[in-house]
Order: C-alpha cells, then structure tokens, then sequence
C-alpha cells in the first residue's frame, strides 16, 4: 500500500513524497540470500584479526586464495539451525569452528576437520580455533579439507 507522506520536510518539495507501508500479511522471514562463497561459525571474538586466533583464520583462508571478505562470519553462541543458515546465505562452503553438526540441528556423523558432502554444500566442523592451535593432527587434517574444498 502507498501513503502519502506527512512528514515535516514535504513543504520543500513540490513533488507529492510518498513511502510504502509493509503489509501485514508478508513474510518477512525470506529476503535476499547473502552470497559470500563461505560460512564460517566460531566465537566471534576468536576472529578478531589481532588475536592468534583471528590472525591463524586468516592464514587459512589465504592459503586457499580467500579472505574474510569472501567470508561471512556468525557467532557460534548464536542459536542457528542449519536451515535458517541456508536460507540466508547462498554458501558452497560452511567451516564452523566449534560447534557441532548437532549444534546446528543435523543429524550426520562427521569426522573433526574433514568435509562432510550435505546436500549441494561442503560441511567442514573443526574444533574452536584456540584448541585448533595447538592440535596437529587436526590442523593437518583441515589442511587436506581446505586444499580439497578450494582447488586452485
């Protein structure tokens, strides 16, 4: 529906002002997808570019030619299903750093570090990135997944 504004500035302008009203009705839940090629889950204050963590994310992700603007970042305390991460994001790869494919309402089995083929997307569910740090067998195995999920 379309209203005539009645705001103080409309005396400026000779032109009617109008703006659109929402309906009630609409579903608001559905808007436009975000595109970035990757989603990645972890404490958001692990991925401070100035912490060890946040500094080891980003050698990650430019080891496969990426960079967090490629990225889009959720807080891994946030109470995301699986299914509302999908709707709002049109990924081909989901790295989450922390928690669990059960975390995200999923039920599959998936091996820490290793790519987990669900649906068209590459799952990747790796321990928090201070654990990860300090985990060599891990980081070996993610380094397999990521040259796997990002072939040059």
């Amino acid at each position: 529906m379309i209203k005539p504004e009645s705001g103080s500035l409309s005396y400026l302008y000779t032109e009617r002002i109008y703006r659109l009203i929402q309906s009630t009705t609409e579903d608001h839940s559905v808007g436009v997808k975000s595109t970035q090629k990757v989603l990645i889950v972890l404490p958001l204050a692990q991925a401070d570019p100035k912490s060890t963590e946040g500094i080891m994310l980003d050698k990650m992700l430019s080891a496969v030619n990426l960079d967090r603007s490629g990225c889009r970042l959720v807080e891994a305390k946030a109470e995301y299903s699986y299914q509302r991460m999908e709707a709002e994001t049109a990924f081909e790869v989901l790295l989450s750093f922390g928690p669990t494919p059960a975390d995200f309402g999923l039920q599959i089995e998936a091996n820490p570090c290793s790519i987990v083929n669900y649906r068209e997307h590459k799952l990747i569910f790796c321990p928090d990135l201070t654990s990860l740090a300090s985990d060599v067998k891990s980081k070996k195995v993610l380094w397999e997944s990521l040259k796997a999920a990002f072939p040059s």
